[in-house]
């Protein structure tokens, strides 16, 4: 949460209006959320009411988020269908932070003991948790987030769960179906469990990992694969879906690149999709348990600093709109 109130002004995430400290001893409130009219996108897909123009600005509208999210060296590690917010103009927004975290100080050199100890594996849905992670990776990076839009972007095109895994092994299994199972090497950079838990797996025919970048350059199986899979995918939304869902995190297009994509052109607009002016740093550590009391004082600190740094708002009429003339 402390993540989400330094990043909240301009960022495409569902925003707390209120935040006050009332009389009544040792609580506070928080207000409630300027987006109430807005639905997870789990609900618009399986209402299959969304056409090819939507899922491409819904789409678009991520990458923007994470562009803005990464930028400023934060990772969100639970993208998937119901943390993202519609409204009825298609408006979308990023919900649901818990489990976000500062990238900044392991960019800033952290060994690599030192980032084992801060990242855990315990992260995701696990339907759209990247496989690095159902691995037993402890270093990782934004490439999570961008697997969890590509399972996002994968239920939008074929309107329910692409990797409906019943445990761990069985949705690496799942995904190793599509993307093909890695070499020894690729096992090895990704996890030092890798090896390990995919011979665990049941499927003894598992296909090869391509490692062509893009859907184009991958040899004919793969790409018969992804078709089959996705029969009524365009070339574009398959390209972009086979570039988020690498199973190496290496190759994994970022959302910088992907803003650039064919299939979000439509809405491609450089002025608008900007990065952080500034990146997001944790007030207190991580690897630090503190008291609730500790953390409620310092949240409530930095809701004061934020509103007090905010621009003045015209007032509101009682109907939740700004008055007329403001």
């Amino acid at each position: 949460m402390l993540l989400l109130l330094l990043l909240l002004p301009s960022c495409a995430a569902a925003a707390l209006v209120r935040c006050c400290r009332p009389r009544v001893r040792g609580r506070w409130v928080c207000g409630s959320s300027t987006w109430l009219l807005y639905v997870a996108q789990h609900a618009a897909i399986r209402a299959s009411i969304l056409q090819d123009i939507h899922k491409q600005y819904i789409v678009w509208q991520s990458l923007k988020a994470l562009k803005y999210m990464h930028t400023a060296k934060l990772l969100h590690r639970d993208m998937k269908p119901s943390n993202l917010l519609l409204n009825s103009d298609c408006l979308m927004k990023v919900a649901d932070f818990g489990l976000a975290r500062s990238m900044h100080d392991l960019d800033e050199g952290y060994s690599s003991e030192q980032s084992q100890h801060q990242m855990t594996d315990y992260v995701a849905t696990r339907w759209y948790r990247a496989p690095e992670i159902l691995l037993g990776s402890t270093i990782y990076g934004y490439g999570v987030d961008m697997w969890g839009l590509g399972c996002i972007l994968g239920e939008i095109l074929m309107g329910k769960p692409i990797f409906p895994g019943s445990s761990t092994i069985n949705q690496l299994e799942t995904i190793m179906e599509l993307t093909g199972m890695p070499d020894e090497t690729l096992m090895r950079n990704i996890s030092p469990y890798a090896s390990s838990m995919i011979q665990s797996c049941s499927n003894p025919r598992l296909p090869p990992y391509s490692g062509a970048q893009m859907l184009d350059g991958a040899d004919d199986a793969t790409r018969l694969r992804w078709t089959t899979k996705f029969p009524h995918a365009s070339a574009e939304a398959l390209d972009l879906l086979y570039q988020l869902l690498h199973i190496d995190p290496a190759k994994r297009i970022t959302a910088i690149d992907a803003l650039a994509h064919p299939y979000v052109a439509t809405f491609h607009d450089e002025s608008v999709e900007r990065s952080a002016a500034q990146e997001v740093t944790v007030p207190i550590a991580d690897t630090e348990k503190k008291s609730t009391a500790v953390y409620r004082e310092r949240l409530y600190h930095e809701v004061t600093k934020a509103k007090r740094g905010a621009a003045p708002q015209p007032p509101r009429s009682d109907r939740g709109g700004y008055e007329a003339g403001a």
